[in-house]
């Protein structure tokens, strides 16, 4: 692994929302890395070229869903994260079916041993950071950059579109 992760609190944040048409922040916070710098800076330029993409009518549809999401409308965050990664060559670990739920994506971040709790470093670009509490993640993204004292990221299904979003540290 590369490094270690630290997790910011978002205390303030600016962008759009988690979720689908949710208007506050994710609260909580714990992160990962996932295996190799070339891979993770691979998935957080596919990421990056997202920038705008949005559902059709704010129900977890249109393009989201046919590219991240399989033609399913659900929740797509962490749709957008496995899409990302498989983009960059490197599937996350796990059934790549059953990556759209943040909760089993945090698990075999776990199993891996690529899983850091709040705390344990900084977050570097294109690791993932989940949002939520420990054992309960409700969003996750991909971290862009650290700088004053903000971590900075990109998310799939943050005011129903990709969108870059920024944390207090």
């Amino acid at each position: 692994l590369d490094r270690k992760l630290g997790v910011p609190t978002p205390a303030t944040s600016s962008g759009g929302s988690g979720g689908s048409g949710s208007t506050s922040a994710p609260t909580g916070t714990v992160a990962m890395t996932a295996p190799g710098s070339a891979n993770r800076t691979g998935a957080m330029q596919a990421a990056l070229g997202e920038i705008g993409v949005r559902e059709a009518t704010g129900n977890n549809d249109g393009v989201p869903a046919e590219r991240y999401s399989g033609g399913q409308n659900e929740a797509w965050c962490a749709n957008f994260v496995s899409w990302s990664f498989r983009q960059a060559g490197t599937p996350l670990p796990g059934n790549q079916n059953s990556l759209g739920s943040c909760d089993y994506m945090m698990n075999q971040m776990k199993a891996q041993g690529t899983y850091y709790d709040r705390g344990q470093g900084t977050p570097q670009p294109g690791d993932i950071i989940f949002f939520g509490t420990p054992g309960d993640s409700t969003h996750v993204g991909i971290v862009t950059s650290v700088e004053n004292g903000k971590v900075n990221t990109i998310e799939g299904n943050t005011g129903n579109r990709v969108a870059e979003r920024s944390y207090d540290l």
